[in-house]
């Protein structure tokens, strides 16, 4: 897929279509390494329901994690390497990283999402400064 702009080489955008066809529209770019969570303040009484509402998500990140891999099994067979979906559950599962959600939504009174945006961006900080390209992108 290709979107061209009114000739600006600016507005020049290559991409993978979702579907066959022509079509006349808005084109979107969804810009991956941006992703947009809101700041949520939260009340001293409110962290214990927000760490049970983060707990409730993170089980279910988790049980549409496994759906997604049992079902990748089932229509691509079990020949095939799945250890992606094995990592994100680990990380869902992993109690250093919930412990430390946890705490950033009681120390900055924020809701999950943010504590959580705040923690992978000091993960993604430590792991820019690996030295070791190959180990680092990963």
């Amino acid at each position: 897929m290709t979107i061209d702009i009114a000739g600006d080489p600016a507005n020049f955008f290559q991409g993978i279509p979702t579907s066959s066809g022509v079509v006349i529209g808005k084109a979107y770019l969804l810009d991956r390494h941006m992703i947009c969570v809101l700041e949520r303040k939260i009340q001293p009484g409110e962290v214990s329901d927000e760490i049970e509402r983060f707990r409730s998500i993170t089980e279910a990140a988790q049980n549409e994690m496994h759906a997604i891999s049992d079902r990748a099994r089932n229509e691509l067979g079990e020949d095939i390497p799945f250890m992606i979906f094995d990592a994100h559950s680990q990380l869902l599962k992993d109690p250093s990283l919930i412990k430390d959600v946890e705490k950033i939504i009681s120390e900055q009174l924020c809701g999950a999402e943010w504590a959580l945006k705040i923690l992978l961006e000091k993960f993604h900080t430590r792991f820019s400064k690996i030295k070791d390209k190959y180990f680092r992108e990963r």
